[in-house]
């Protein structure tokens, strides 16, 4: 009984997580995209908002309670139907996603699905983990070429799409000795853009999009691919 009126609310946020119905622009964030200015710090502005707000998990339900109920250090500030994403969490790896939010006191959360169905822990809860609320379901690069002088840092698991890879390009203008481009240390989904790392002089470190040697080539890092990484260098 306790649950009905959360389901409601969670099947009216799935119903309008179309992607592009839910994104945000950088151009919002006062990315020129111009190919002359440094949009360095109006993506990472953008970056830091998808991945909204930001909590420790003190713990996490068991193997095969459903739901899974997160349990965060601090309150958190998430409402029912918040899109949220969790990273990081051992033991208890089914967690690990992104998903719809029940709130169930001001420090749990109860993990959904996309299609409303309840999660399900594989496992005993070990270690680690945050938990965030991602604004969008995706950040959109409208046509244009951002410059960035420095890596962009993904904090949480991100879904980013252009208007193609050869109208949308991300270009690093500057070499940096460890990481380029996009530094993701959880999963990055890339769609219809295309990130060009020229400059680079050697490359140390696993990134989140590797650089291209030109424009030409730059294509071949779009198109929907995944990338789970890390960036410890070798």
């Amino acid at each position: 009984m306790g649950m009905k009126p959360s389901v409601i609310t969670l099947a009216f946020a799935l119903a309008t997580m179309a992607f592009g119905d839910n994104r945000i622009s950088v151009i919002d964030f006062g990315a020129k995209g111009d190919g002359a200015a440094d949009d360095t710090a109006a993506i990472q502005r953008a970056f830091d908002a998808f991945c909204g707000d930001r909590f420790t998990i003190a713990t996490v339900t068991g193997a095969q309670v459903s739901p899974i109920v997160v349990m965060t250090g601090t309150p958190h500030s998430f409402l029912n139907g918040s899109q949220i994403v969790v990273a990081g969490v051992g033991g208890n790896t089914n967690a690990n996603g992104r998903w719809t939010a029940v709130v169930l006191s001001p420090t749990a959360v109860a993990l959904y699905g996309g299609n409303g169905d309840a999660s399900t822990g594989n496992a005993a809860y070990a270690s680690g983990g945050a938990i965030s609320a991602a604004l969008a379901a995706s950040l959109y690069f409208p046509a244009g070429t951002y410059n960035i002088s420095s890596p962009l840092e993904a904090h949480c698991a991100m879904s980013i799409a252009g208007d193609g890879p050869a109208a949308s390009i991300i270009f690093q203008t500057h070499p940096y000795t460890f990481m380029h481009g996009i530094v993701a240390n959880y999963g990055l989904h890339m769609e219809d853009i295309a990130v060009n790392t020229t400059p680079l002089t050697v490359n140390y470190g696993m990134i989140g999009v590797f650089g291209g040697t030109s424009i030409a080539a730059a294509p071949m890092l779009g198109y929907g691919k995944e990338a789970s990484t890390a960036t410890t260098p070798p």
